[in-house]
């Protein structure tokens, strides 16, 4: 095949041209000792590094989906490509460029003269190694899956990777937050003691319930980071974070629109705090599994469609800070499909379709039966995002339908909706991650998808996901992405799309070079080492 040029991405493969690092390297090597680095204390940042919903504690082992991004918002570790928080583009980082030389082989040329914060040399070798880590079998499927590497080679500062078939966003995989760059032979009997990287801190010590501090790396490769020490809390509830940034214990706090209250009281004290808006479309949705008695009838599904009212969700639970939808995607992404099939909040009608599944009130008791057996519903939810609220909301109009139903608060909401132990269940998912849609759609909708928890299986979609990785057109892909979701809504009766949610970036006056995205799942973590603190 004829070889390729360098390329630039907006968000995906698009025009022929070169991709040029965007900082240059000055060299860097070990954290310097406690002493020097706290000469200018009052420089420190104290933030909440939380751990994942999906898990107890805050794990920093890369081989834990959505656990590597921990590591990165601590400073500790940092990524071959990111995500510009401006422009949604792929932009390079820890690499000077990638290039695809034919339709299976990427190469990326890294930049030279960084060094892991413990003087070692980060070369293609070193990336190799972290990028096997994270993908080999039995650790992060999810990014194994959108890589789907055949081979890496290192060579100097020349890592080549080799795809099983044509793959359009291994650029945005390699600008995914989870997959750092660490030294894999540090810590390597327990990497949740800390992971040694490129970053612009040092970990210095992390306790039981997952705390850290960490020093400025004095030697950063990208230039001096704007504070002498960082400070990061772990497990604070939603109301112990808004706390702690009240009292002063923490400098800044990303807050979902589902604590619109708490919002409220920052806005009311503008004076003390800078408030940033912003929409990464992050979607709230339902599943609902076709494999659990009651929601195995399609009539029961179909009439699940009807039952949530939208606007009362987004207004009594979320306080307006959202956005009550019925497609996967915000109107204002490009990726947005109106969802044709979708149908409205309707009593009656949901009524009605229990009643043509043979379901009605034969003891007035306010619960439909049939067979003497009331339908009673399992909603699954954990306690992140105001899902205990919401939950409480769906069975109370699950009630208006005549639907019984009880409630669940999971610590590991994973594990709970893969064994299928649920009739409903909650889940948040930031849809634009990478800046493409493939993130989303194929874990989600692909048969064998690592977050397809319903069983969802649609030959149409498997095929038209599988085309999208070799799409390299901007046009194209776009359009591709379209008609997967026209495919989804045509029949789709397990997913319940319900609002988008607002986020918001609290901080405090003198906090420098704040952006609204730092600490989000899709943001540009690239700024950190420029966050600073004025007296």
């Amino acid at each position: 095949m004829k070889k390729k040029g360098l390329l630039k991405f907006a968000g995906i493969l698009s025009t022929m041209t070169v991709l040029g690092g965007v900082l240059a390297g000055c060299g860097g090597g070990s954290g310097s000792d406690s002493g020097s680095a706290l000469e200018d204390a009052a420089a420190e940042l104290n933030y909440i590094v939380t751990h994942s919903n999906t898990q107890t504690t805050l794990i920093l082992d890369p081989a834990v989906d959505y656990s590597g991004q921990k590591s990165m918002n601590a400073g500790m570790t940092e990524a071959l490509f990111y995500i510009d928080d401006n422009t949604g583009e792929v932009t390079p980082w820890l690499a000077d460029s990638i290039e695809q030389t034919d339709d299976t082989t990427w190469v990326v040329t890294l930049k030279d003269g960084i060094k892991f914060s413990n003087g070692k040399t980060f070369d293609a070798a070193a990336a190799k190694a972290a990028i096997e880590y994270i993908i080999k079998d039995g650790n992060n499927k999810r990014l194994k899956t959108l890589l789907n590497a055949a081979s890496i080679d290192a060579d100097g500062l020349k890592l080549t990777i080799h795809t099983n078939g044509v793959n359009a966003v291994v650029p945005n995989v390699l600008a995914d937050v989870n997959m750092i760059m660490f030294d894999v032979n540090e810590n390597s009997d327990d990497y949740n003691k800390g992971l040694v990287g490129t970053g612009p801190y040092v970990l210095q010590k992390k306790d039981a319930d997952g705390n850290m501090d960490l020093i400025r790396n004095e030697t950063y490769w990208a230039g001096k980071p704007a504070a002498a020490a960082v400070h990061t809390k772990s497990g604070l509830d939603s109301t112990a974070q808004v706390n702690a940034m009240l009292n002063e214990e923490i400098d800044f706090v990303q807050l979902s629109g589902t604590q619109g209250a708490d919002i409220s009281r920052f806005e009311a004290q503008s004076d003390k705090f800078d408030i940033q808006q912003f929409d990464q479309g992050r979607l709230f949705y339902l599943y609902v599994n076709p494999d659990a008695a009651g929601t195995q009838d399609a009539k029961v599904r179909e009439a699940l469609q009807y039952a949530f009212d939208r606007d009362a969700i987004v207004s009594g639970v979320y306080g307006g800070r959202a956005s009550a939808t019925t497609s996967i995607f915000p109107k204002d992404s490009r990726f947005y499909q109106e969802n044709e099939n979708a149908v409205s909040f309707n009593v009656e009608k949901a009524k009605s379709l229990l009643s043509e599944a043979g379901y009605t009130d034969t003891n007035n008791d306010g619960f439909v039966d049939k067979d003497g057996v009331n339908l009673k519903l399992h909603i699954v939810n954990y306690a992140s995002n105001g899902f205990p609220t919401l939950s409480e909301v769906l069975q109370s109009q699950l009630k208006e339908i005549g639907v019984d139903s009880d409630l669940e608060t999971s610590g590991t909401i994973m594990d709970t909706l893969k064994s299928d132990n649920y009739n409903i269940g909650t889940y948040a998912y930031s849809t634009q991650t990478d800046g493409d849609a493939y993130n989303y759609l194929q874990p989600v909708f692909k048969s064998d998808g690592t977050s397809n928890f319903n069983s969802y299986s649609n030959v149409a979609v498997d095929k038209l996901l599988t085309e999208l990785t070799s799409t390299t057109n901007a046009n194209e892909r776009v359009a591709k992405i379209k008609e997967i979701q026209k495919e989804i809504y045509k029949n789709d009766d397990t997913h319940i799309y319900l609002c988008h949610i607002l986020s918001y970036k609290i901080s405090r006056k003198n906090i420098t070079n704040m952006t609204g995205s730092f600490l989000s799942d899709n943001g540009d973590n690239s700024i950190l080492y420029k966050i600073g603190k004025t007296n």
